[in-house]
């Protein structure tokens, strides 16, 4: 028998337009460079033509670019521009000028992945019919990831409440996004009549027309956790839902007849059961997809039942974006070695080339490195970058200061039990020659670090402390000291303070106009995302009076090879800069060095601590009941988690985690974790999940 054609597998439900993306932009110029200039969109001449806010078009969409705080959109959206290697030309233009901010660009197999300077990823196709439709140019899709265990729900949000097709399925991609877009819905009226108490949906109604707050839009409506927020505006209202994007003249080619009713387009909320991760994937997808979603760069984390989230407003949100991490990939091991930013591998790749062509390379080119880095290494303690060095590791900064300074015989030189060699190993080496005692504080049972070294530096009876040299915190276990009250205590006697900030600097914040220590230490490699020998040495004005480790031209006044007399004046130059490495024109990694030191200068030690902290807690809280220990909040740094169990953590639990593609590190009998800010909750939840099963059996 003839089975009858089913007539609703053609409905196109009430959605009929993907208006615009909204994400606030600090910087209006520089928004311009990239959608207009790079990405090739067109401002909308007609609507928000001032200086506080902008529409691009893209086709028969637009991006909505208010002025206000930035706003990233974790995941991407998707953009369909004809002419790649236009679109690539247009980009490598305005690099110079998005130089210092987050704009990459890397051209994948089937797109082109552009960044703009605050972090949005945008996805751009060549056209496509069997992809998109007949669109030239336009918005096909917004992708983000949502907690997992809400795509039930949020599926049935837009079926039942929306009237919007929407399928579940199982899909191994992942990408990431919260809050909001705008859609043109048939029927506004029927959103907002079947919201339920039941559904746990809520939703606010304007007027049916009130540009000025909601700009058209007749409701905003929740989905289940608040999850997503769609503002919606009825396909009647008199507010041109694309502010005359219709003229000729306000479009870069003739975009495809709207097909709101003709046309095709679904919609999937994609959920990836097989993955131990607490994350969903949703995506638009088809010819008008309905939403996207956005997050302020300190929103709040979601909660989840498995492990609690602590909610920060000043929170970074995970970075994860700018970094080429798969998503099968869970990195937990920054106090070992980060990865490089996305924007810190192309700048390695290319100045290895501008290495290979050094006749295209300026003069002033390796000076402007230099200062540059110096700069952006001061930034991150509030120092003055005439009092920063540039050196090649911890280990070379303790010697040169320990060649500046003077330990007074007969006095002791503090240092941490199970500390780093590099703050440690020099003192030792010189204890008998110069007449001090090298006094070792014993790892604290209760991780107290503080309590420790001050009792070490004020015991009754002991020789007076001439210098400690410490980390400010410990690699094996994360020990927080507080810098503060041992500086205060070490005045007292009058002694010398060297911190090595190596599992510090950019994370726990520091201000050295305030702390006044005499030298402070710290790489790139590990929380700073940069590369491997690269160092910075910060020293007191009035210890830049020394005599540096190495001699060389760019620690004299003038010593040049451009001058008629090469040794014109042998004095040293007044700053720290005497005590630069040499061979200090490797400006390779010096490049990426600054470029990992500027991204986090510039999201905050504040912000990345909120996140960190609230990982690491989530992990805490989730292992509680595996007869684990850890430190307590109290007294551990709040970006490295280190637990240990009876007897000690065995390697075969790290080589089953590591087989898992969860990577942490086993220092000195404990399972030290330390996530950075491509990590999320999703990567934490996983880790959890797994030592659950291997120490649960």
């Amino acid at each position: 028998m003839q089975q009858p054609f089913d007539r609703a597998a053609e409905d196109l439900g009430n959605a009929i337009h993907l208006e615009h993306v909204n994400v606030q932009v600090p910087d209006q110029r520089l928004a311009t460079l990239f959608y207009v200039a790079g990405i090739g969109l067109t401002r909308d001449p007609y609507l928000m033509v001032s200086d506080s806010n902008m529409w691009v078009n893209a086709g028969r969409s637009q991006f909505h670019l208010p002025s206000g705080r930035p706003q990233v959109l974790r995941g991407h959206t998707g953009i369909v521009i004809a002419g790649r290697q236009a679109l690539l030309q247009r980009l490598a233009a305005v690099a110079p000028k998005l130089e210092g901010t987050a704009f990459s660009y890397r051209e994948r197999n089937d797109h082109v992945e552009a960044i703009c300077p605050w972090g949005n990823r945008l996805r751009c196709f060549e056209p496509d019919a069997e992809r998109f439709g007949r669109i030239a140019l336009g918005m096909p899709y917004v992708e983000f990831e949502v907690p997992r265990g809400t795509a039930e729900a949020i599926s049935r949000f837009y079926l039942e409440i929306m009237g919007i097709p929407a399928s579940v399925t199982n899909d191994d991609g992942a990408v990431r996004a919260q809050k909001s877009a705008r859609i043109s819905i048939c029927n506004s009226a029927r959103p907002i009549s079947r919201r339920a108490s039941s559904t746990g949906i809520t939703s606010r109604s304007t007027s049916r027309i009130s540009p000025a707050r909601t700009g058209g839009c007749a409701s905003a409506i929740w989905s289940p956790a608040k999850t997503i927020s769609t503002n919606t505006a009825s396909a009647t209202s008199s507010i041109p839902p694309m502010g005359g994007i219709c003229s000729p003249s306000n479009t870069r080619c003739a975009a495809p007849p709207i097909r709101c009713i003709c046309g095709r387009w679904s919609t999937a909320i994609r959920h990836r059961p097989t993955a131990p991760s607490p994350m969903a994937t949703i995506r638009r997808h088809g010819r008008w997809g309905p939403t996207s979603m956005m997050d302020e760069p300190r929103a709040r984390p979601h909660r989840d039942i498995i492990c609690k989230s602590h909610a920060r407003d000043d929170m970074l949100p995970s970075q994860r974006h700018l970094f080429e991490i798969p998503r099968e990939v869970c990195y937990l091991n920054s106090a070992s070695y980060s990865p490089l930013p996305l924007k810190t591998l192309d700048a390695g790749r290319a100045a290895v080339g501008r290495k290979g062509r050094p006749w295209t390379i300026d003069a002033g080119f390796a000076g402007r490195q230099h200062e540059r880095a110096r700069s952006a290494a001061a930034r991150l303690i509030n120092a003055n970058a005439n009092d920063v060095a540039l050196i090649p590791a911890i280990s070379y900064g303790v010697a040169t200061v320990a060649k500046v300074l003077t330990v007074p015989r007969g006095t002791r030189v503090v240092v941490l039990e199970n500390d780093h060699s590099s703050p440690v190993l020099e003192w030792h080496a010189r204890a008998e020659a110069q007449g001090f005692i090298v006094d070792t504080v014993r790892q604290p049972t209760d991780g107290d670090w503080t309590s420790a070294v001050l009792a070490t530096i004020e015991r009754p009876g002991a020789p007076p402390v001439g210098l400690a040299s410490i980390s400010s915190v410990h690699w094996s276990d994360g020990g927080l000291i507080d810098v503060d009250k041992l500086q205060a205590a070490l005045r007292r006697q009058g002694a010398v303070f060297v911190i090595d900030a190596t599992q510090s600097a950019g994370v726990v914040p520091m201000d050295v106009t305030k702390l006044d220590p005499d030298a402070v230490i710290f790489p790139t490699y590990k929380w700073l995302i940069g590369p491997y020998g690269r160092a910075f040495l910060y020293v007191a004005k009035r210890h830049q009076n020394g005599v540096p480790l190495e001699q060389t031209s760019a620690g004299r006044r003038n010593v040049n090879s451009e001058n008629p007399v090469y040794f014109g004046d042998l004095g040293y130059v007044d700053s720290a800069q005497r005590y630069d490495m040499g061979e200090r024109d490797h400006f390779i990694t010096l490049e990426m060095a600054s470029i990992g030191m500027e991204m986090m200068a510039e999201w905050g030690a504040a912000a990345v601590s909120a996140r960190l902290a609230m990982l690491n807690q989530r992990i805490a809280d989730g292992v509680h009941d595996l007869k684990l220990n850890m430190l307590a909040p109290s007294v551990r740094a709040p970006h490295i988690l280190s637990l240990g169990m009876a007897g000690s953590i065995p390697k075969e639990l790290i080589a089953r985690l590591a087989a898992e593609n969860i990577h942490v590190a086993l220092r000195l009998g404990r399972m030290r974790i330390s996530p950075h800010v491509f990590n999320d909750e999703a990567d934490v939840d996983r880790l959890v999940a797994v030592l659950t099963k291997a120490l649960r059996g």
